[in-house]
């Protein structure tokens, strides 16, 4: 922090070196890099609403087919067979879905973070997503 100015509220410091290095990985210019207290103010949010609707209809989608697919299960196995069917079917599932979707939905997260927790020189939490 090389300078500041404004109350102790409205601080705005510049020539900062983090300010820079954020900004020179960017299309940013780096001649005016200043940096001011709180949050940004600026926010889109105008993709939220589909969004949520893409996001109901996926939900639906999902919990819709569990049981057609264990009624189709039921009838396609003879009557001996069906707890070892039902349960090689769970398996399946978990293999397929309850385990890789979570790292592939937290991988997505981490792609969608602006601001990273630096903790000495490792990579913490998420402060701000885009």
């Amino acid at each position: 922090r090389n300078g500041t100015t404004g109350s102790q509220d409205d601080r705005i410091y510049t020539n900062c070196q983090c300010v820079a290095d954020n900004l020179a990985s960017s299309n940013y210019s780096l001649a005016n890099a200043t940096a001011s207290t709180g949050a940004c103010t600026q926010r889109d949010c105008s993709l939220l609403p589909l969004f949520v609707v893409l996001l109901i209809g996926a939900m639906f989608a999902t919990f819709m087919n569990n049981v057609p697919a264990i009624e189709c299960m039921l009838q396609c196995v003879p009557a001996d067979r069906r707890t070892m069917a039902t349960g090689v079917q769970q398996v399946i599932i978990r293999c397929l879905g309850h385990i890789p979707g979570p790292i592939f939905f937290g991988y997505l997260l981490d792609k969608g973070c602006n601001l990273w927790q630096l903790t000495c020189c490792k990579q913490g939490n998420c402060w701000e997503y885009d």
